[in-house]
């Protein structure tokens, strides 16, 4: 299983793949001093993670790692067909915008308020496999992604939770008559991707999504994003419901 995020013990704080992509290959040194035993599951902070320097880094956890019994992220995510099953049947909603609060809140969690989780001093490969945590749950789970970090293959075809930080900004499309939701990255202000929504779904939009026309926000959205081979993504809203904002 791959991760996009992990939590660091030395800063205290969930950081994401590409802060550690910078320090990796920036100060090395650094790294290897602070941080290369520092990861863990962003979630429960129990799981212990390992950095991988891929041509699209992550992090996995170490063989025989334990999440706490209620993580979430222990468990399998859903394939593309049961994934597709789960959101087009209407009787899921309610758990759909469930679990799509919880991963929104996410992006706002302070840590200082996190239940502490007291891990070796002397941080080793095998420091993680002595919590003691099981899970026997059959049940899988819907992917995540986070918009503003490079796409996988494994990210595309398939619906997930796609999710992040983002200024976004409302327009109308007169051709298609469609409204679209245009995301930036806060920060860089690089263009991430749209979401198409129709007009009879963006009438049932609340009206604090749609005004001002722009601003900064956390989003979660649940859908099916083709792969286009492009640098960002596009996609489109089917139901009102698989849309969270929180204004900046």
């Amino acid at each position: 299983m791959k991760f996009e995020e992990a939590y660091s013990i030395y800063d205290n704080e969930t950081l994401s793949i590409e802060t550690i992509k910078t320090i990796y290959n920036q100060d090395p040194r650094a790294y290897i001093e602070n941080y290369k035993f520092s990861f863990f599951c962003p979630e429960c902070h129990l799981a212990q993670l390992s950095y991988i320097n891929a041509v699209v880094p992550y992090f996995r956890a170490y063989p025989k790692a334990k999440h706490h019994e209620n993580c979430d992220l222990q468990q399998d995510e859903r394939s593309r067909k049961a994934a597709k099953i789960f959101v087009e049947n209407d009787q899921n909603i309610t758990i759909i915008q469930r679990e799509m609060q919880s991963v929104l809140c996410s992006l706002f969690v302070s840590h200082s308020k996190h239940i502490p989780v007291h891990h070796s001093s002397s941080t080793s490969k095998t420091s993680s496999t002595t919590t003691h945590a099981s899970h026997s749950s059959r049940n899988k789970r819907m992917g995540r992604k986070r918009i503003d970090l490079p796409f996988r293959e494994e990210d595309y075809n398939c619906y997930k939770y796609f999710y992040g930080k983002a200024k976004i900004k409302w327009e109308y499309d007169k051709k298609s008559q469609k409204f679209r939701l245009l995301l930036r990255h806060i920060e860089t202000n690089k263009f991430l991707g749209r979401i198409f929504v129709t007009l009879p779904v963006y009438g049932h939009l609340p009206s604090e999504y749609k005004t001002p026309t722009e601003y900064c926000c956390g989003i979660i959205f649940t859908a099916e994003i083709k792969n286009q081979e492009k640098s960002y993504f596009s996609t489109t809203l089917y139901n009102s419901s698989y849309i969270m904002i929180t204004k900046l």
